[in-house]
């Protein structure tokens, strides 16, 4: 499910952070109070187009959201921690899309970021 904003992009009082837990596997972004993620997405991205789903659409330089590592994608995230910082913010940078964050409401909330 997503979140639906008001058109001046001024979210509810009880929404003050938004909530990400970046995984090798997944990436999930909520807000802070929320019971489940708002948002639940493949932790992989790649440079290249994909072959088996065209479908996909470049953003942020890369493609995101790749169902499993085909076309070479790959995720950023390893057991060992972030192997990619830019990639990272394209994981991220998707996810503020998925819930039509502008930049005023990503620039007046708080950013929190879970680690394993």
């Amino acid at each position: 499910a997503v979140v639906s904003t008001q058109s001046t992009g001024v979210m509810d009082d009880e929404r003050n952070a938004f909530v990400f837990d970046i995984g090798s596997y997944t990436t999930r972004m909520g807000f802070a109070g929320d019971d489940e993620p708002t948002v639940a997405i493949n932790s992989t991205v790649s440079f290249n187009k994909p072959l088996t789903n065209p479908k996909f659409v470049k953003k942020y330089g890369c493609y995101v959201d790749l169902p499993g590592y085909t076309d070479g994608a790959i995720s950023p995230v390893t057991r060992q921690g972030c192997s990619d910082f830019d990639k990272i913010e394209s994981l991220i940078g998707h996810c503020f899309d998925q819930v039509d964050a502008n930049e005023d409401m990503v620039s007046n909330m708080a950013v929190l970021c879970t680690e394993h």
